[in-house]
C-alpha cells in the first residue's frame, strides 16, 4: 500500500537522524536536494542504493530522476555508476514529508 505524501500530516520539527530507518534517511537525504551515486551511498550505511530507489518508489508516489556517470574506481579508472536525485514535484513531496516546506 503507497503512502500518499501529500496527505501524511507532519509538524515540522528537528529531525533525529538517529531515529530515522535506512529508507527515511535516504529520503531525507535526497528532501535536502542532494544526489547520491552507490559509492557515495556506503558510507551512509546503504549497501546496494539501486534496490533503496526502488523500494522507495513502490512505497511513496515519488520517481528519482537518474543518469549515468562514470567515477574513479580503486583501481584508477573509471566506473559507470547510477547517480540519483528528486527533482520539480518529487522533490517538493519529499520535503513536504519531512516538513521541510508546508503544503500551500
Amino acid at each position: 500500500m503507497k503512502k500518499t505524501i501529500a496527505t501524511i500530516s507532519i509538524k515540522p520539527k528537528r529531525i533525529d537522524h538517529n531515529l530515522l530507518g535506512k529508507e527515511d534517511s535516504m529520503l531525507l537525504h535526497f528532501a535536502k536536494g542532494k544526489t547520491l551515486n552507490r559509492f557515495q551511498a556506503e558510507p551512509l550505511g546503504d549497501h546496494c542504493l539501486h534496490t533503496t530507489i526502488s523500494d522507495l518508489q513502490r512505497k511513496y508516489p515519488i520517481n528519482f530522476d537518474r543518469q549515468t556517470i562514470k567515477v574513479p574506481n580503486r583501481f584508477g579508472t573509471l566506473t559507470s555508476v547510477k547517480e540519483y536525485w528528486l527533482e520539480d514535484e518529487n522533490l517538493r513531496k519529499a520535503k513536504l514529508y519531512f516538513g521541510l516546506i508546508t503544503q500551500n
